[in-house]
């Protein structure tokens, strides 16, 4: 352990457990249910986008729908009644009802990419903890827009609440780890930086369970759904100001030094904290910069821009492991694979059960086997587990009932190796490898490559399925197989090194680029 880091602060106080479980279950917790809320009832969302949109652009006269002559047109298409045998046809007949459905499920990662411009300044106006405020404030307030939608009968106002919900989804993701690894003593933060991931598959699981149709995945409560995730922000809103805002943003940025050691104090429950404040002013006097970077600023420093490459590919991994098209599709690739929907809902939910698990591991062996062993690991995982779906989908076509069992198998390995590996680990690394003058614009920077990712997987997935088919995984196969070459040769640990012992060690596989280029 290095100078000024850890001793009298490796203690997991009860102060330090409140303001962690605080931020994670308030955004996270919230980020996760609202990621899969519309996987349960998607049956009784895209009818509500067909009888919205018959409601305003067709004419309701029934005599029609029986004219032959008009069995083609829009009025057929979008009014006719569909049995709900029929309903997996629904999408696949409609071109723009699917692009509509697309846009609905994916329209949030644009809000992510979003808000990585919106985040720095945030930063620079409330602080870390005042941000965390007036993200889970506005949290809220979009919730309410994207959920009363459904009452209005806009699926345009769903859009954009979508969008919304997306853009404070985008800026948590950055302030959450943050205010996490800043608060954290070095013996846990591996172990507490994987909190906030805990809380999101928690999320999920509450989502899909209360998306069965004998909760509220019916006709009557689907509506509801939608809004029943402004609960964990409005209890973050009232326990956060009690938490104190993170010591090192207090001491390095703001230059107060007493409310740093005030800080420290109600977060380690011991007065042993003078080495954790000589560490702060240590990384204080080797800033270069002396100000907050911006995402710019990062790429102008040869350095920097060299470790923010790694933070990326880390990231393109993560998104490409096929996690965000689980999210967002899973009950549906249930039923491509032969499971009736009942069937299918309960997959999606043990899916999510096992994921939770992963996600325990991982806050169990991220401080043991280290930040870059479980990534690779997690990697070699995801490949095999995809290279077998694709094989079992194409023996089912093949008329082998049995392998509808293995497919399931398989997506529950990903789910595993995903969140053992690459689920938080990708977000604990950036706020890792940088200093205070950086990680927020770091942070920013892998959150935005996080969205792009998203975007293309989530929204695309549904154009190249329907030509690929279960052949689409192996474009996941590809990406996951170049990531793992690269950071099994680049990727330095981490694990147990203070901020400067990371950036001496940065600074010496610099040096030695430098050294064999010449």
């Amino acid at each position: 352990m290095g100078p000024g880091e850890g001793s009298g602060g490796g203690r997991c106080t009860w102060p330090l457990l409140l303001a962690v479980f605080t931020v994670s279950f308030g955004l996270w917790f919230a980020d996760g249910y609202v990621s899969v809320v519309m996987n349960g009832p998607q049956s009784l969302i895209v009818r509500w986008i067909r009888t919205v949109h018959c409601a305003k652009y067709t004419l309701k006269n029934s005599t029609l729908l029986n004219n032959a002559s008009l069995q083609d047109g829009e009025i057929y298409l979008w009014c006719r009644h569909i049995a709900p045998e029929d309903e997996p046809t629904m999408l696949s007949e409609n071109l723009q009802l699917n692009t509509l459905w697309a846009l609905c499920s994916s329209i949030n990662n644009v809000g992510w990419l979003l808000s990585i411009f919106v985040t720095m300044p945030l930063l620079r106006a409330f602080g870390l903890k005042g941000a965390l405020l007036v993200d889970g404030g506005l949290y809220i307030a979009f919730n309410l827009v994207f959920a009363l939608a459904t009452f209005l009968h806009s699926y345009e106002m769903f859009v954009i609440g979508k969008l919304l919900l997306g853009f404070t989804g985008g800026t948590c993701m950055v302030l959450v780890p943050t205010y996490v690894s800043e608060i954290t003593p070095v013996k846990l933060r591996g172990n507490l930086g994987t909190i906030p991931m805990v809380f999101m598959v928690l999320g999920m699981i509450c989502a899909t369970a209360l998306g069965f149709p004998q909760a509220l995945g019916n006709e009557d409560g689907w509506r509801y759904l939608m809004g029943l995730s402004v609960l964990p922000p409005a209890l973050m809103l009232l326990v956060l100001p009690f938490c104190p805002d993170s010591p090192r943003r207090l001491y390095i940025e703001k230059k107060e030094r007493e409310g740093a050691r005030k800080a420290l104090l109600w977060l380690r429950r011991s007065d042993n904290v003078q080495q954790e404040l000589a560490s702060m002013q240590i990384e204080l006097e080797r800033q270069t910069h002396h100000q907050q970077l911006t995402i710019f600023g990062i790429f102008r420093h040869r350095r920097l821009r060299s470790t923010i490459g790694l933070c990326l590919v880390v990231m393109v991994a993560r998104q490409f492991s096929g996690y965000a098209v689980i999210c967002n599709y899973s009950t549906a690739i249930f039923e491509e694979v032969g499971l009736q929907r009942q069937g299918a809902l309960l997959a999606t939910l043990g899916l999510w059960c096992v994921s939770l698990v992963g996600t325990l591991s991982s806050l169990i062996l991220v401080d043991r086997a280290g930040r870059k062993r479980l990534l690779l690991i997690g990697q070699a995982g995801l490949i095999v587990s995809h290279a077998l779906f694709v094989a079992l989908a194409a023996l089912k076509k093949e008329g082998h009932g049995w392998t509808e069992y293995g497919s399931v198998a398989c997506l529950l390995a990903v789910l595993v190796f995903y969140q053992t590996g690459l689920s938080m680990i990708a977000y604990i690394l950036p706020a890792e490898l940088f200093t205070q003058e950086a990680r927020s614009a770091a942070m920013s920077l892998a959150t935005g490559c996080a969205a792009a990712c998203a975007i293309t997987t989530t929204f695309l997935f549904p154009v190249l399925q329907s030509l690929l088919q279960e052949y689409t995984y192996l474009i996941f196969v590809a990406v996951l197989i170049a990531t793992f070459s690269f950071l099994a040769l680049k990727l330095p640990e981490t694990k147990g090194k203070t901020t400067n012992e990371i950036q001496d060690m940065l600074d010496a596989k610099w040096v030695d680029v430098k050294l064999n280029k010449k």
